[in-house]
């Protein structure tokens, strides 16, 4: 397995735990359309109100090259938006209640989690 792909599902995993331990349901991971992929799709009900929400989730094991959040590269965001609306239109939820967040994983060399930032409703423009 590429390094990428592993540190990447390392990242998912711890992902999909904080989220459930934040009260977040997990309702898919790694949904794939021809326009991209979304990390995870979940419910937030926190506020009193449920919310449909898109997880972009970048880890890394150095910053040498920036925090890991800030490598979601224009280009990457298109494809975000439009695979949200494929998702959207497929599972009959246009018009719903939606949100984008992105989670930042620092892990050490032992691949444990050092830093995880949270960025809720992040614009894709």
């Amino acid at each position: 397995m590429k390094e990428t792909k592993r540190l990447g599902d390392k990242g998912e995993n711890y992902t999909i735990s904080y989220l459930r331990s934040i009260g977040y349901e997990i309702v898919e991971v790694n949904y794939w359309c021809r326009y991209g992929e979304i990390d995870i799709v979940a419910l937030d009900r926190n506020d009193g109100r449920s919310k449909l929400v898109f997880v972009e989730v970048k880890a890394r094991k150095t910053i040498f090259f920036g925090m890991p959040e800030e490598s979601i590269a224009r280009d990457k965001r298109v494809h975000m938006m439009k695979t949200i609306m494929h998702y959207l239109d497929n599972h009959n939820l246009i018009g719903s209640d939606i949100r984008v967040d992105v989670v930042g994983i620092q892990l050490n060399s032992f691949d444990e989690v050092e830093d995880l930032r949270h960025y809720r409703d992040v614009e894709l423009f």
